[in-house]
């Protein structure tokens, strides 16, 4: 497990430990905002790792919803689902930006190494000819 995972877990059970402490347990819709401002704040590619915690949260906060639906408000579910919305479109956002970058990659080695090729192939047409 690399550092920044670590960190993400350590700072995870920090949050919960003091959540648990001081004060009742967070909303979804205050998860939902916490997970929305790392998003913004995080501009570095995400490791596997890291996307695996990401879609756990998103699960677990789910399941709560779900297993509590009786106890929002339509107002509140509205609410709730508009942060888990922006969540899923940054995550979306992150993931394009992520891959766009890994293509980028392989597209410049894989130009290389066809151009590596075709000077290959062709150095024997340049004696024949």
């Amino acid at each position: 497990m690399n550092m920044k995972i670590k960190n993400i877990i350590i700072a995870t059970l920090l949050t919960l430990f003091a959540f648990s402490c001081s004060s009742p347990k967070p909303t979804p819709a205050e998860r939902l905002t916490e997970m929305s401002e790392y998003l913004d704040k995080s501009d570095t590619k995400y490791s596997e790792e890291e996307w695996e915690v990401l879609g756990l949260e998103i699960e677990e906060i789910e399941d709560e919803i779900q297993k509590n639906k009786d106890k929002y408000s339509a107002e509140e579910l509205a609410e709730i689902n508009r942060l888990k919305g922006k969540c899923l479109a940054k995550m979306a956002k992150k993931a394009v930006n992520d891959f766009a970058g890994e293509f980028g990659n392989f597209l410049q080695e894989s130009e290389s190494i066809l151009g590596g090729f075709m000077e290959e192939i062709n150095k024997g047409k340049e004696s024949e000819e």
